[in-house]
């Protein structure tokens, strides 16, 4: 089957559990998001789709990268996103493409976590343009080095304007926000500044999520789910696109799912008092649910639909 079908069933597959989710009240449709373009290494020799600098990385010779979007601060991990990166496709492209996936699916994120990186006038202009709000760390430029010092020298506030200008010229103005931290290295306590940028005033952020700095720390949920996926993706070392993309999808999905059927068997209660949980949904359920999804989308072309039955048998 061509690829570029198998992705969109599975991203539909995807995109059901997440409303489901949000119309039963699993997740708040007003989330916290985190954002992170991520590697999953590919071991064929032929087939990923991003090299990272053109040489190999880890002991795997291509990678198949993702821009990846998940709930930040929940006590499980939740996938709400996920894009397939291609090398020469700019990123600021795939963050617009995920901020309206997640509002065509009914969520309202009320602030981004994204990682430094995101610190360009690209994403940031991308993220301005829907309306959203972030804070990410500042890259350390020039500017923001002498602005830094400016504050330590009492010239300039704990909040100011700033404005980034890009290689081509273009230009984005945000909020340069600096916060104290005491950090203690061999036993010493030392004062460490943090400089973060972000599309709106400290207080706005502060008043949706708290602190900036304890804020964009909900974003290390993220990390935790790259860890849920590769424990319930099956490995495979298969030159095939689709199949890859396939058990990406279908990992995070059963991720969903097993939070889902926690949540309907109160499992959730019965861990906070000691009780072991109560797992309902097995993998065998929704590789079922996949493949009903799969067919409802492509039950229009009868050849496809017959190739498909083939290959899931």
């Amino acid at each position: 089957m061509p690829h570029d079908i198998v992705e969109k069933c599975c991203r539909e597959a995807f995109a059901r559990t997440v409303k489901f989710m949000i119309e039963n009240k699993i997740i708040r449709a007003c989330a916290v998001i985190a954002l992170d373009f991520h590697l999953h290494p590919f071991t064929g020799k032929d087939g990923g789709n991003w090299a990272v600098g053109g040489r190999p990385k880890g002991g795997a010779t291509k990678f198949d990268a993702y821009l990846m979007a998940c709930i930040a601060g929940a006590p499980r991990v939740l996938h709400v996103g996920a894009f397939r990166v291609l090398n020469g496709v700019k990123r600021a492209h795939y963050v617009r493409e995920m901020l309206a996936e997640l509002r065509r699916i009914g969520l309202k994120p009320k602030l981004f976590l994204a990682d430094r990186g995101s610190c360009t006038v690209a994403m940031m202009s991308a993220f301005d343009a829907a309306g959203e709000k972030f804070p990410v760390p500042a890259r350390m430029t020039t500017g923001i080095k002498r602005t830094l010092e400016e504050y330590k020298r009492g010239k300039r506030g704990r909040a100011s304007a700033y404005t980034m200008k890009s290689d081509g010229g273009e230009q984005f103005t945000f909020w340069l926000v600096i916060e104290k931290r005491m950090r203690t290295v061999k036993g010493r306590k030392r004062l460490r500044h943090l400089t973060f940028a972000a599309s709106a005033a400290p207080d706005a952020i502060e008043r949706a999520t708290g602190d900036v700095p304890d804020a964009y720390a909900q974003r290390w949920r993220i990390e935790n789910a790259y860890k849920s996926i590769k424990q319930n993706r099956p490995m495979t070392t298969s030159k095939n696109q689709s199949i890859r993309t396939f058990l990406m999808y279908f990992s995070m999905i059963n991720c969903n799912a097993r939070h889902m059927s926690n949540h309907a068997a109160g499992a959730d209660a019965a861990e906070s008092v000691g009780r072991p949980a109560r797992r309902r949904v097995t993998l065998s359920v929704f590789m079922a649910l996949m493949v009903g999804l799969a067919l409802e989308i492509i039950k229009t072309d009868k050849a496809e639909r017959e190739y498909y039955l083939q290959c899931v048998k």
